[in-house]
């Protein structure tokens, strides 16, 4: 039965972000107790930037569904979402179904603005569509004093009854946000004056995970002293390991995703790479720490700083009590500043792994001081990096700004019809009048790579790009590419370059996987996949049933009617294709091969010719006719189209005579 929801904040302008709450563990009578919660904390987040920032076009809605106990225990009870407080204080559900099916019923959802949607738009086309992942947030808000806040990121067979922990609109939903309503109940510790506050900087933190963040802050436990380099580097902007930085030994500044914030009088110098001072000295007073910490705080202003952790001399191997180290004292105070360095710890691990500042949100988010008989909650603001990428998620779709270039956001797929597109046409007229040195030599990834890349940062002049890992026995046109990305440097790559083995280490990639370029497009919400999906079911080595979407085969036809400007991934036939994915998604054992003769192709589709055939831009050409017989040839077509956009520079007129 449809359910609308209600209007927490209104965005003045056409949404970009919404965010749902749900209620858990109110009883009936508790509705109230509720809708205060929502409504404070929404106006406490508008408080903390970048959120205070992109006001306007975030959409704040509530659905309160009573329950018939108060509050949440270790086991599951009468709630409306079966969630359970963990002795760690972890909020968990066996059912996560009980929230999908809420979601499916709720219409209409607000969209903001004088927008108006004909039919209009329900829970699910927001909050179960994959193309919207990261501009959306289901937050459930559970009853309870305790202090508890999880972000369910996945799930394991075992940890879930209801659905299956393959169900397509469970992992499309994930991660969704569970949080106590701490520090606003009586029976809540600390007591604070400012309690909404002290909640909206739990809810910042975990919205920055849902936008593409990680946690920067370190766990105590012995196995994760040091970032293990056999795991996958994190996906994130405000992280990067010790081994992804380093050439030789030494720290290459160009391969730190935030090196375009670094000022370039710091990048033009060696990094400095020093160890904190001691944390703690007996019997030291406050000047004499301020002396000991301003050596670090001088090279911060002049050079880029890698920070490791002190090392007690006693056990070197374990730096377990540094994990909840604050930068607040009059020595520690001079190392918080906006300019971004390379400060060790994050994500869970202590050494090793790298954030940009000593002091962000995604770390810790707030500190208190006494206020009367309670505390005051002083939020930590995010530091500049995490700022900047929070800035261009929550501004970004439906309509979304990137250095300039506003991006109108279209649909996560687009089959069956090709919408006009200013970002398209400027891409084809760059292609037919760019020189591309040594085009013929190229292979097909690598010519293709060329035209997007230079595109982007020649036309575009886009800054964000990020050095990416290049390991090939046949060497490209450079081996050090500045790829331009709009969100996860290197699963964008990764995506683009069909590189199973990171794919399959990273499930929440696995909608993309196979897809190639296209994919790398859509997953940059940059366009739409052009092909229709279709639902599988095949068994893995153990006899365990996997479910997974594989697209369909565009025909000749079909390409000749896409938009001129998308972006094309060829396989050899229908057979490497689903055995690419098939490995990615664990229904095979081993990677298929890919050779000569089994392989994949990534190229331009630059519009139909005079008899309405598609044409191609390669390695051969810019015109090159797309038929049955390509390459030897390669059968199986995948497109992505590009969304429209304005702000789009404009080809410049012929230089007279």
């Amino acid at each position: 039965m449809p359910t609308a929801p209600t209007a927490v904040h209104e965005a003045l302008d056409q949404a970009s972000f919404h965010l749902l709450f749900l209620a858990e563990g109110f009883r009936a009578a508790d509705k109230k107790e509720f809708t205060t919660f929502c409504t404070k904390v929404s106006r406490a987040l508008f408080r903390i930037a970048p959120f205070s920032l992109a006001e306007r076009r975030i959409s704040i809605s509530s659905l309160f569904s009573p329950s018939t106990q108060q509050g949440v225990a270790a086991a599951a009870g009468n709630t409306s979402f079966k969630f359970t407080l963990s002795a760690a204080n972890e909020l968990r559900t066996r059912e996560p179904a009980r929230i999908i099916t809420l979601v499916k019923d709720i219409t209409p959802v607000p969209v903001g603005g004088k927008s108006e949607m004909n039919p209009p738009l329900g829970g699910a086309d927001v909050w179960l569509d994959p193309g919207r992942m990261g501009t959306r947030a289901v937050c459930v808000v559970v009853h309870e004093a305790k202090r508890a806040v999880t972000t369910t990121r996945r799930y394991a067979a075992a940890e879930i009854d209801d659905p299956a922990d393959d169900d397509d609109d469970l992992n499309v939903m994930l991660p969704f946000i569970a949080m106590s309503t701490w520090p606003t109940l009586a029976a809540s510790q600390p007591q604070y004056v400012n309690p909404f506050e002290a909640a909206a900087a739990v809810l910042a933190q975990e919205l920055g995970v849902i936008c593409g963040l990680e946690y920067e802050s370190e766990l105590k436990d012995a196995a994760h002293e040091i970032f293990d380099p056999l795991l996958p580097d994190p996906q994130v902007p405000n992280l990067i390991t010790d081994a992804a930085i380093r050439v030789a030994g030494a720290v290459d500044v160009k391969k730190v995703p935030w090196v375009d914030m670094m000022a370039a009088t710091r990048t033009a110098r060696p990094v400095t790479e020093m160890d904190q001072p001691a944390v703690t000295v007996a019997g030291e007073t406050p000047e004499q720490e301020f002396d000991r910490f301003a050596p670090v705080r001088e090279a911060m202003s002049t050079n880029v700083v890698l920070l490791r952790h002190p090392k007690n001399a006693a056990n070197p191997n374990d730096t377990s009590t540094l994990t909840e180290v604050r930068y607040q004292t009059l020595g520690k105070v001079q190392l918080i500043n906006d300019d971004p360095h390379l400060i060790e710890g994050g994500g869970g691990y202590r050494r090793s792994v790298y954030r940009p500042a000593v002091e962000c949100t995604m770390r810790f988010d707030g500190s208190d001081t006494p206020s009367g008989n309670k505390q005051k909650r002083v939020v930590v603001p995010f530091c500049a990096v995490c700022t900047r990428h929070l800035q261009k998620e929550l501004s970004g779709p439906p309509s979304f700004k990137l250095q300039g270039l506003r991006v109108i956001r279209g649909p996560a797929t687009c089959a069956g019809r090709a919408s006009p597109s200013a970002l398209a046409d400027r891409i084809v007229a760059d292609i037919q009048s760019r020189d591309v040195p040594g085009v013929g030599s190229m292979a097909c990834v690598e010519a293709t790579m060329y035209r997007y890349e230079h595109f982007f940062r020649e036309i575009l002049d886009w800054t964000t790009v990020g050095q990416v890992p290049f390991v090939t026995a046949d060497p490209w046109y450079s081996n050090d590419i500045p790829f331009p990305y709009v969100r996860g440097r290197l699963a964008m790559w990764n995506i683009w370059m069909n590189a199973m083995v990171p794919l399959k280490a990273n499930k929440w990639l696995w909608r993309y996987a196979a897809l190639g370029a296209a994919g790398a497009i859509q997953f940059a919400r940059l366009g739409c996949i052009a092909n229709r999906y279709r639902p599988l079911t095949e068994n893995d080595p153990a006899g365990n049933p996997v479910k997974f979407n594989a697209v369909r085969n565009l025909t000749l036809d079909e390409v000749a009617a896409l938009t001129p400007g998308s972006v094309l991934q060829l396989w050899t036939d229908e057979t490497l294709y689903l055995n690419v994915l098939r490995y990615i998604v664990g229904v095979l054992p081993a990677p298929p091969l890919l050779d000569d003769d089994h392989a994949g192709h990534s190229l331009f589709f630059m519009g139909p010719d005079a008899q309405g055939r598609p044409t191609v831009a390669d390695q051969e050409g810019t015109g090159v006719l797309l038929n049955a017989s390509y390459r030897a040839p390669l059968k199986f077509r995948i497109a992505a189209q590009w969304f429209d956009a304005v702000n789009v520079p404009p080809v410049p007129e012929p230089a007279g005579p």
